[in-house]
């Protein structure tokens, strides 16, 4: 179909916007999300390889501690810095505990990432000597360290203290990461009923977490408050008392549960408590 220009005589046909399908739309959008995928993959190909490899190797040393790693060892040392850090730290992680200091120190024999290894070494000791107490001493953790501590109304912690990190009960989550001052934490998260398993009250509402709430990047001293003074331990069931730069905060709440590393630590205390 035309319209005729009476002017000119020439026939003028009308431009139609004919609907995109869905399908197509979706098909481009799938396209492009692949094309992305495809890119990321070539650019992280070579870690991708080198990650295979010392698996591979891993494996291959694990069963017979006289191959020798050199091969490897000069392909790490092609890797960039963080890339070669992550992958210490991750080998680590999955090496059989008798194995795991004299593989890596034949893998990897750069002085920084040493270093990186004599860290996770002496957090694994802190780690260990924690699950072992009966209250965290936070002057014990080591740097870069980070803490959770599940925070809980009093006539909910003593079901929490059984349950430990898994209690959906938690009106009160803290994130947070020791700093180089012992005691000293940096503020990672603060967030109110973090399960949603809360059963709220107007004993402790998200306006009540909110007026108490800690900023993001604060460097707070958390613990118990004696007298004047902060005592930088967590007890468990005890009230989590915090020291921030504008004095001590009495807390209304108490702890539940405190994680480590990710692993709990009141769990174990607790049921020897209760044997």
């Amino acid at each position: 179909m035309f319209i005729l220009n009476r002017e000119t005589g020439e026939a003028i046909y009308p431009i139609v916007e004919r609907p995109v399908p869905s399908w197509a739309v979706a098909e481009r959008a799938r396209s492009t999300e692949v094309d992305e995928l495809r890119a990321q993959l070539a650019a992280n190909q070579p870690y991708l390889e080198l990650a295979q490899q010392i698996h591979a190797e891993i494996e291959r040393v694990t069963s017979d501690p006289t191959v020798d790693l050199g091969e490897l060892a000069d392909a790490i040392d092609r890797w960039p810095r963080e890339a070669r850090h992550a992958a210490v730290t991750a080998a680590f992680s999955e090496l059989p505990a008798g194995a795991r200091w004299e593989i890596l120190a034949r893998l990897f024999d750069d002085g920084e990432l040493r270093a990186a290894l004599a860290i996770e070494h002496d957090r694994a000791v802190v780690r260990a000597r924690i699950a072992t107490a009966s209250a965290v001493d936070t002057r014990l953790l080591p740097a870069g360290e980070e803490l959770v501590v599940g925070l809980f109304r009093e006539i909910d912690v003593r079901a929490a203290l059984a349950r430990g990190s898994a209690s959906t009960a938690v009106a009160r989550r803290l994130v947070l990461r020791a700093t180089d001052e012992p005691g000293r934490a940096l503020v990672v998260e603060d967030v109110f009923n973090p399960e949603r398993g809360l059963f709220v009250t107007r004993d402790y509402d998200e306006s009540t977490w909110r007026a108490e709430r800690l900023d993001s990047y604060a460097v707070v001293t958390v613990g118990a408050a004696i007298g004047e003074a902060l005592q930088p331990v967590i007890y468990p069931g005890g009230r989590l008392d915090i020291a921030t730069a504008d004095g001590v905060r009495i807390g209304r709440l108490h702890t539940g549960f405190v994680t480590v590393g990710g692993a709990d630590v009141f769990i174990s205390s607790t049921k020897k408590e209760t044997d």
